[in-house]
């Protein structure tokens, strides 16, 4: 792999912008720079990383060399989560980063409460872009290595596929990694686990696997790359961004300079105990977007909307009108998705939302 130090200035200055991190140089020498981003996927823009390899490949080090690019600064402000399947020897080195909310997780028990953290705060952010389209606080990372470690625990594979799904809009960004690939690393719930897995696919970095089984877990279909035979050295990956992919010398931090930064005082002495009240288990999962709890009030101003034809501005002042609450572009296109689902499923029952008919 490649020493940071070594990277052309002009490489890191232009990465050292919230969310853009340096991956290295590609088969061409061409750097490979990614952004993490709310905006919807598209070339460069990313929201979570799934990392794959064999023991030795270099996952932790591309672990650590990610979190050094997103540690908190003045210029990029971020809180970082660390959860160790690997009993701390996997990011023992990262303890001490900048922003790191609690301590590092290792075992089942502080694990599920680190997640927790992270599950709730999402469940919070997503309150208020529900109400205001907006989200208070900055990045969180979560670094979740040999997570299939922890996923066999049905509530962290819950919480865990909530926060990859609920996460892509509300500033959290999960990196996880695994040396053992298998159809349950995501959980036992096949259909929660497929869901997860689409979650991460936007941005893969797959270092040298097994075998073609492991390389088939790993990589979307259709990918005619062979991770398994062709990368040999540690640090040499294939980064797949949104199914497009390159053959990459990933950059690692040297040991001395992150030494230097992983001098601070996690935010919390402890992670909080679990409420298990908090948890809707319920929520089935979903392979896009999570179903936002529009209120029963917000649901009939959209459909009267659409029956009416109003536009985005006239929608909007009814919801006011109605509910005393704006509502951003966003979440008003999904009110008014769910609110043209459900008429056609009151048409469906022969329903009809203007009033009933002689037959109703």
């Amino acid at each position: 792999s490649v020493p940071h130090n070594t990277l052309p200035t002009q490489v890191l200055e232009s990465a050292n912008r919230a969310g853009r991190w340096v991956a290295g140089p590609d088969s061409y020498g061409d750097y490979v720079t990614v952004t993490f981003g709310n905006d919807k996927v598209h070339s460069g823009i990313v929201h979570h990383v799934l990392v794959g390899g064999v023991t030795g490949s270099g996952k932790n080090w591309f672990d650590c060399w990610l979190a050094y690019q997103m540690r908190d600064r003045p210029e990029n402000p971020s809180r970082i989560v660390l959860v160790d399947g690997k009993h701390g020897a996997g990011l023992r080195k990262l303890r001490g980063i900048p922003g790191q909310v609690g301590p590092l997780a290792y075992d089942q028990e502080s694990a599920r409460r680190a997640i927790y953290w992270v599950y709730m705060e999402a469940k919070r952010r997503y309150h208020q872009l529900l109400e205001n389209d907006a989200y208070e606080g900055p990045p969180i990372y979560l670094f979740f290595s040999e997570f299939n470690s922890f996923t066999r625990d049905p509530e962290v594979a819950w919480m865990f596929s909530m926060i990859v799904s609920q996460g892509r809009e509300c500033g959290i960004r999960v990196i996880c990694d695994t040396q053992q690939p298998s159809t349950g690393m995501f959980g036992s719930d096949s259909t929660l686990a497929g869901a997860t897995k689409r979650q991460l696919s936007d941005c893969i970095v797959c270092l040298r696997t097994a075998d073609q089984y492991d390389t088939g877990i790993l990589l979307p279909p259709g990918l005619d790359i062979h991770p398994y035979r062709s990368l040999v050295s540690p640090g040499h990956a294939f980064l797949i961004v949104n199914g497009q992919w390159r053959q990459v010398l990933l950059a690692h931090v040297l040991e001395d300079e992150l030494k230097h930064v992983t001098q601070a005082t996690p935010i919390l002495s402890e992670w909080p105990e679990m409420d298990r009240r908090q948890l809707d288990m319920d929520e089935p999962a979903s392979p896009g977007r999570p179903r936002l709890q529009f209120t029963p009030q917000q649901i009939a101003v959209a459909m009267v909307a659409n029956r009416d034809g109003l536009n985005r501005d006239d929608t909007r002042a009814l919801l006011h009108r109605r509910t005393g609450k704006g509502m951003g572009n966003n979440l008003l296109s999904q009110l008014g998705e769910a609110a043209a689902e459900l008429a056609t499923e009151l048409d469906v029952l022969n329903y009809c939302t203007g009033g009933p008919s002689e037959n109703d």
